[in-house]
Formats: C-alpha cells, sequence, structure tokens
C-alpha cells in the first residue's frame, strides 16, 4: 500500500487490514523502507501507522516485536514512557503504534535552560534513558552468533574511508593512534564482551519528553547482534554537540551513567564504540553542502569529537572495567 503516500482517503483500506477503527490519517515522512503517518482512532487516541510495502518482511516483524519488548520494560522504569503496539498485519508488513506524547529530548533541554524545576527533570530523564538500556542489556535477545554484525564493521569503514578523503581534516581525524577498522574490531572481538541487544538509533530526537517522564520511538533499527555500547555512545556524541553550558552538560552525562548503573564493559569495546560514533558523526557532518553541519563539526574536532582517550569519556569511565 506504500506506493501511494498516506492520505485521508487510504484510511479505510489500513483499517482494514490491521483491524482497527482509523478514523483519519495524515502523512509524515517516506524514506526507502517504509511510508509513516499518524492516524486517529474513532476515540480520538493518535496512533502512528508503518508500511513497509514491499520491503524486506523482517523488517517490519522486527520492529513489532522491538517494541513489544520496550513494551515490558516500560512498565518497570519509574519515569518512562510506554509505547505500545496496537496492530500489526504480518502479510502486509504493516504495524499500527502507539502515539508517544511530548517533544524531542534536544528541545525539552533547551528549553529547560531558562528553568531550573525542568533542568532537574531533564537530568532525571537522562538518568531513566540509563536505565533503560541496561535493562536492554541485561534483558533483550541476542543472536546466536556471538560477534558484532556485519553492517557495522561495514558502516565503520564506509565512513573512515570517505573520512580519509576530506582535504586537510582527513590527516587530523585519523591521524596518530587512532586505529584502523580492523585493529579496532579485532581488540574489540578479543575483550571476550558478548554482543547484545540495541536500540540502534537511541539519540535526542528520538527521547519524546515533557515533564512525566521520557521514552523512545523508532524501533526500526534494533539489532540482537550489536551492543549496548552503541546505543550509548550515540547518544554521547548527540549530547556532546548540544551548546550547553559545561556543568549543565556534565550533570546530564553524569545522570547517564549513574543510569547504567554497575554495566562495566572492557576499555577496547568502548574505543570501538567511541571511534565508530566519532568518524559516523563526523563523515556525516562534513558530507553535506550546508556551513552549519561543517561548523558542527570543526567545533567537534576542537572538543569532544577527538581521537578516543580514556580522559575523552568523562563520567562514562564509570562504565570502565
Amino acid at each position: 500500500m506504500n506506493t501511494s503516500y498516506m492520505t485521508p482517503e487510504h484510511v479505510a483500506p489500513y483499517a482494514k487490514a490491521l483491524g482497527i477503527e482509523l478514523a483519519d490519517l495524515s502523512p509524515i515522512q517516506r524514506n526507502e523502507y517504509c511510508a509513516i503517518g499518524k492516524g486517529t482512532l474513532r476515540d480520538g487516541t493518535p496512533c502512528i501507522i508503518k508500511d513497509y510495502g514491499n520491503s524486506d518482511p523482517s523488517l517490519g516483524k522486527q520492529e513489532a516485536d522491538s517494541i513489544t519488548f520496550y513494551q515490558t520494560i516500560s512498565g518497570g522504569v519509574d519515569g518512562l514512557k510506554g509505547c505500545g503496539l496496537l496492530a500489526y498485519n504480518e502479510a502486509q508488513n504493516l504495524l499500527a503504534i502507539s502515539f508517544m506524547s511530548g517533544e524531542s529530548y534536544t528541545r525539552f533541554v533547551y528549553k529547560s535552560l531558562f528553568s531550573k524545576d525542568r533542568k532537574l527533570i531533564a537530568i532525571q530523564h537522562a538518568k531513566t534513558v540509563g536505565i533503560l538500556l541496561r535493562e536492554l542489556y541485561q534483558r533483550g535477545p541476542v543472536a546466536p552468533e556471538n560477534e558484532l554484525g556485519d553492517f557495522m564493521r561495514e558502516y565503520f569503514q564506509h565512513a573512515t574511508d570517505r573520512l580519509e578523503k576530506v582535504p586537510m581534516l582527513g590527516k587530523l581525524i585519523l591521524g596518530g593512534n587512532t586505529g584502523s577498522v580492523d585493529s579496532l574490531l579485532s581488540d574489540a572481538t578479543a575483550s571476550g564482551e558478548r554482543p547484545s541487544f540495541c536500540h540502534g538509533d537511541c539519540v535526542p530526537r528520538n527521547a519524546h519528553s515533557d515533564e512525566h517522564g521520557i521514552g523512545l520511538i523508532d524501533w526500526a533499527n534494533t539489532s540482537e547482534q550489536s551492543h549496548i555500547l552503541n546505543d550509548v555512545y550515540n547518544l554521547f556524541t548527540a549530547l556532546n554537540n548540544m551548546v550547553l553550558p559545561p556543568a549543565y552538560k556534565t550533570k546530564i552525562l553524569q545522570a547517564l551513567s549513574d543510569g547504567l548503573g554497575d554495566l562495566t564493559f572492557d576499555i577496547r569495546l568502548h574505543r570501538f564504540f567511541y571511534e565508530y560514533h566519532r568518524r559516523r558523526w563526523l563523515m556525516l557532518k562534513l558530507y553535506t553542502r550546508r556551513p552549519w553541519p561543517w561548523l558542527q563539526a570543526l567545533r567537534g574536532l576542537a572538543t569532544f569529537a577527538k581521537p578516543f582517550s580514556p580522559e575523552r569519556l568523562g563520567a562514562l569511565k564509570n562504565q570502565v572495567k
């Protein structure tokens, strides 16, 4: 059904396919994998409709299973918003998902700059996300293959290759003892740390927040053959990119570490995911024609996006064995 974008005239077909009382539907976005729309049920409840159409059938099932897993966790963590699976049509690759209220954590944090009480809530939200990530690690499904998936190595190499071609900055980014992708992966594997489940896109824009709680949306990129540090350093990089008073940012990152609790991992695994997200982030910023991402990259290189060293981890040193 996703060959035509989601509009009100598609309400009846989606309602029938999903077995829900859908009253309205409007498009949000469409990518190469799926179309996404915001719907309203007849009782006024908002929802999200995702149509994977002719994409790999495993994509819809993966997201459906991950949302169901998240829902089992959210009920037991104070301040963690729920996100339930309302309906799933495996044959047609369709999902209906409960709508999570709130605004992005990015916006919530920036608005908190003008309110002491809101700052305290934002800091607590960071701890709540840390608790969630700890739960994902401890309770999440894990693939039988006891190694990181091929996609991560391939994308890591892709980002590194592109950075090498950036005039002048390439040598600055990859110079010194930053390590090749193969050597970093070999060291991470030698650490003996098991792979784990991860959200796969754990960034502030996917964390819906309000005064009552915070929750993660967009469970389309989960993996059972990754590691929770993938989520941790994705979030770590995005939070560091925010322009905030240093003391406030430090408290947010400390709260994230506090939420992770007593989880600790080999320093070699930390180095792998730190460098993976550092290079990925810089590559995405530098391969654009817009000046603002370039300025962000230059600021990052001068501050938080320098090559790995234990001193760069800040509060996350608590998660090093």
